[in-house]
């Protein structure tokens, strides 16, 4: 029954996909199909939005309140800080090796507040989707559009609808406006990541 619970859940979210991206375009371009062997696994990998900094605790992170929405575990590879860079250099250890169905990546903030050239962010983005779709995981990108603002989504745009990635927008829209729901002027509290995860 777990493993039918799996597999209807990456269906389901291909179905989306192949809406938002009219069916044939993803896919041709995207091996994100599950492919057998793989642990079912779904992993949220990124930045200081997926460790849950503003949280209570980590049980309040938007990945922890997504796998109470999806009524599946959703490992929270989240890193306080890390850019891009820090993202390809953690790939292996904590994403290809867990051999995951799906992998949620948000990443952005850090790049631009340590001045990473927008060029070098697009180009370590590719690489964690490429390697990620090669090993027959699929890859959606959470674009968390902070306070502080964040270039990456509209910069990878183009690029991830040519790849085959699913790209959420706007996941801080009506959160990051509302005070009762943001730790401070760039991190949201314990209802803010909980408004994320219901996205």
């Amino acid at each position: 029954m777990k493993e039918l619970k799996r597999l209807w859940l990456v269906w389901a979210i291909l179905a989306l996909v192949a809406v938002v991206y009219l069916g044939s375009i993803y896919l041709q371009k995207s091996p994100a199909i599950a492919k057998a062997g793989h642990s079912g696994a779904i992993i949220a990998f990124g930045d200081s939005y997926v460790s849950g900094v503003g949280a209570s605790a980590k049980e309040r992170a938007y990945p922890a309140m997504l796998s109470q929405f999806l009524g599946e575990e959703v490992l929270n590879f989240g890193q306080p800080g890390d850019t891009s860079y820090e993202l390809v250099k953690r790939l292996n250890r904590d994403v290809l090796s867990k051999n995951p169905a799906i992998v949620i990546i948000t990443v952005g903030a850090m790049d631009e507040s340590k001045g990473i050239p927008n060029e070098t962010a697009a180009s370590n983005l590719s690489h964690l989707v490429q390697n990620i779709q090669r090993s027959g995981a699929m890859v959606v990108f959470a674009a968390i559009d902070s306070p502080s603002g964040s270039w990456l989504p509209k910069l990878v745009s183009a690029q991830n609808r040519e790849m085959g990635v699913l790209q959420l927008d706007n996941l801080m829209e009506g959160i990051a406006s509302d005070p009762s729901k943001m730790f401070d002027k760039e991190f949201p509290n314990d209802s803010g990541y909980k408004g994320i995860a219901e996205r």
